[in-house]
């Protein structure tokens, strides 16, 4: 006779020889988990439908390589442009990545970038007007704007003043105080007379793109989920969850992710010895430079966070930080410091150069590749085909799974000679599964000894 199963209302129902006779629906119960267990249990064996489960495991082909095993810095900086080309993508069609860090950025053979991992990502359908049409601007905002900042002292060109009317619709009074602090932040001389491309604005064509955002501003996340990424990498605005701004709750934003990307790249930079030349062996020892890495990547949130806006925002602090970088990456250190004072001046001017982040670290990356590849020589097919061997050879001596080869050859010659090539290697609780039951032909004795290894 087959065996009824219970329904949700049996299972609130009271059961015999039970001390508790109804499901307690107080969260703050301390015994309610108790409850909640035991009754499943009775649940499961009554009705004699427990699912077997079997644990599966997918063994794919590798795919890219980590960015620390980039060839030069001009990989580097490409790999990053991509990767970050890519971000803006998804971001324009409504999807956050909210977690990069260096295990989500991948070399691929053809020396591009790819962004993966896209389990933190949040996506929202809805749309914000970021800037409105040129007809929208109106000529009497154009003179008040002109008048005011005349009054400042700031000669800019009209694309500029139009450009910011177009953003800030409130008027002319808020655009001058937004340019007044741009202009000081990045130019000595405020009284210079600046075009649209000085400030590295996009053109009339590139903003098309830029007049609907995404409007992250609508989405709820849930409990404990506001600050996601991988800490090391995070940004400090997410580590400290914008306690700079109280009034205001935490919102992940495209800043965010930008800064994180910055991170990766000053993590690269630090604690590699050059292009392929693996870990620093200095970041072993007892020393400044294992401290100060230890200082800017691994503490605690809260305190990272603070450390971390000390090296946005704060000169000594980030001066201590080039210090450490490895000369094999001089290269990239005007990168690092032109990369560091948008983020500064983003983090706490929420204005146009925050919503259009994107085209900035697009813009100073395809100036710093060009320069690159002005300075190093052409590379022929063969010498980049010797540099892919020589990162995949490299690669290979990291992996924990022998790789198969890709053309001819043999398994045998791939593998290491402790192993038979035909027998796989043995897990390290096998081997001592093994060698404990080989002492011993006796039955008890191999029980006694396989219980007390579990």
């Amino acid at each position: 006779m087959e065996r009824e199963l219970l329904s949700p209302e049996d299972l609130d129902a009271p059961q015999p020889n039970s001390g508790s006779t109804r499901l307690r629906d107080e969260h703050s119960d301390p015994f309610r988990v108790m409850d909640l267990l035991r009754d499943a249990l009775r649940f499961f064996k009554l009705s004699g439908n427990v699912v077997g489960r079997v644990q599966t495991r997918i063994v794919m082909k590798g795919s890219g390589y980590p960015l620390t095993y980039a060839s030069s810095c001009l990989e580097i900086a490409t790999v990053l442009r991509d990767c970050i080309s890519m971000h803006k993508k998804m971001y324009l069609n409504g999807v956050l990545h909210r977690d990069v860090s260096l295990g989500n950025i991948l070399i691929m053979n053809n020396g591009s970038g790819r962004l993966i991992d896209l389990d933190r990502a949040k996506y929202v359908s809805s749309k914000k007007q970021a800037l409105r049409p040129v007809t929208a601007v109106t000529e009497s905002e154009m003179k008040a704007l002109r008048k005011d900042l005349k009054h400042l002292g700031l000669n800019l060109s009209e694309d500029i003043r139009r450009l910011s009317l177009q953003y800030f619709q409130e008027g002319a009074p808020i655009s001058a105080y937004y340019l007044n602090g741009l202009i000081r932040s990045f130019f000595n001389d405020k009284s210079i007379s600046l075009e649209l491309n000085d400030l590295g604005w996009p053109n009339e064509k590139q903003r098309e793109e830029y007049m609907l955002l995404p409007d992250f501003t609508k989405y709820r996340a849930r409990d404990a989920f506001y600050q996601t990424g991988t800490i090391p990498f995070m940004s400090h605005q997410a580590l400290s969850g914008n306690a700079e701004r109280r009034n205001e709750p935490f919102m992940h934003d495209a800043y965010h992710d930008m800064e994180s990307f910055f991170w990766v790249l000053v993590y690269v930079c630090i604690t590699t010895q050059g292009p392929l030349g693996g870990r620093r062996p200095e970041m072993d020892g007892n020393n400044e430079l294992a401290d100060q890495v230890a200082d800017m990547f691994h503490q605690e949130m809260q305190y990272l966070g603070k450390t971390r806006r000390e090296y946005i925002h704060l000169e000594e602090p980030f001066k201590s930080l080039l210090s450490c970088l490895h000369p094999s990456f001089h290269d990239l250190q005007p990168l690092i410091e032109r990369w560091r004072e948008i983020l500064s001046f983003t983090s706490s001017n929420k204005g146009l150069d925050h919503d259009i982040i994107h085209h900035h670290m697009l813009r100073i990356l395809e100036e710093r590749i060009s320069e690159l590849k002005s300075k190093s020589p052409v590379e022929t097919d063969e010498i980049a085909k010797e540099k892919r061997a020589a990162r995949e050879k490299h690669w290979a001596k990291r992996r924990r799974i022998p790789c198969l080869p890709s053309s001819g050859g043999s398994i045998e010659q791939q593998q290491s000679p402790d192993h038979s090539p035909s027998v796989p290697p043995m897990s390290r609780r096998a081997r001592r599964r093994s060698s404990t039951t080989s002492t011993s032909t006796s039955p008890k004795v191999k029980r006694r000894r396989t219980r007390r290894n579990i």
